[in-house]
Parts: C-alpha cells; structure tokens; sequence
C-alpha cells in the first residue's frame, strides 16, 4: 500500500502507519531471499531492530488506530504536531519504498553506478563506497533510524498537545469593543503619560 500526499482521509496517520509496516514487512520479505552481497551493504544496521522501534512507537501512542482513538483525532486541535508526524511518516515510506527497490535489485544502489550509467555530473553524485564506506542501504537505513528517533522524541509532545488550533482562532476575535476601557483603564493607572503611549497601552 502505497499513500500520496494530499489524500483525503479521516484516519491519514492510521493509514499511512499501516503502509509504512506493510512496506517494512516488503523490505524483510525481500531480505531473506536476498543475495548476501546486498545483505553485507546493510551492515550495519538491523532492519528488524528498526522494524521493532517503529511498532514501539505505533503500541506506544496507538498510531495504528482508527475512529475516536485515533491519532488523528488526538491531535485535531494541534495541528502543527500532526503535521510533523505525517511528514516524518511520508518521508519513512518513501525511504522504506526505495529500502526495497535497492533489496530486489529493481534499481542499482549509487555506489555501482559507473560514470557512463549516471546523467549527473560528478559534483551532483553522492559519495561512492569507499570514499566515505557508506553505501546507499547503509544511508537510507540511517535515514529510517533518523525518522524513527523523530517519532520518538515526538511521543511526548504528542500525550500532551496543546490546543495550537485554539490560539489560532483566537486571533480572529474582535477585540475593538474592549479598546476604549482599556485606553481608560491605563490613563486611570498614568494619568501623566503621553496620550499615544496611553493609546498604545491600552
């Protein structure tokens, strides 16, 4: 399963969590039947370590669910937390997605490219193995760790939102019926201060 975004759903998080799982089952599956030459590029990384640490994540804070448990609904009034997790989980998919086109040799990994197989010139191509000993599984495997982290140190933030929504509606209150009183309020507290400083108190 394979989410884009701008997809409308009421459960996006619990969507997108579902790929992300179906995809790192993908990667596993295409892992056993692997080459070992592929296997030794993840070295390394675990990708079943990853895997636990994300479904840890999911357990922990109930990623996965759908309806009133949801995350998505936990987090209708944060919305600049919500944010941050779908576009944390969009870029797991994505690399989870190209984990396993590199696996099931469905494309060459950076570090075997010769210079006739690339259209970039040397300064846009990333560092070949041996250069700096990281192949691309090795990085996009960082990559999936990195996010993971992310989600991770987004748990507590995500038990306690605060009602960021809230505040910005706030901001569309007409507050003018409350300016002359305090405008009087704050010439009663200075009655020496300048008139536009009372104006600009008030």
């Amino acid at each position: 399963m394979h989410v884009t975004r701008g997809q409308e759903d009421v459960s996006v998080i619990a969507t997108l969590v579902q790929a992300c799982l179906s995809g790192f089952r993908d990667a596993s599956t295409s892992l056993v039947s692997a080459d070992a030459a592929t296997k030794k590029k993840l070295f390394p990384y675990n990708l079943s370590d990853e895997i636990g640490r994300f479904r840890l994540w999911c357990g922990n804070i109930a990623a996965h669910r759908v309806g009133r448990s949801s995350l998505d609904y936990r987090l209708r009034e944060a919305s600049h937390i919500k944010e941050r997790v779908l576009e944390l989980l969009y870029n797991l998919q994505r690399v989870v997605l190209e984990i396993i086109e590199l696996i099931r040799g469905e494309r060459l990994p950076w570090e075997d490219l010769s210079d006739s197989e690339s259209d970039l010139s040397e300064d846009e191509l990333p560092p070949v193995s041996g250069e700096d000993g990281t192949t691309e599984l090795q990085q996009l495997m960082s990559n999936v760790a990195e996010i993971i982290t992310c989600l991770m140190r987004l748990s507590v933030a995500i038990r306690n939102p605060a009602p960021h929504n809230q505040f910005k509606e706030s901001t569309h209150i007409d507050t003018s019926y409350f300016e002359d009183f305090d405008v009087q309020h704050v010439r009663g507290k200075f009655p020496d201060a300048e008139d536009y400083l009372v104006h600009r108190l008030g």
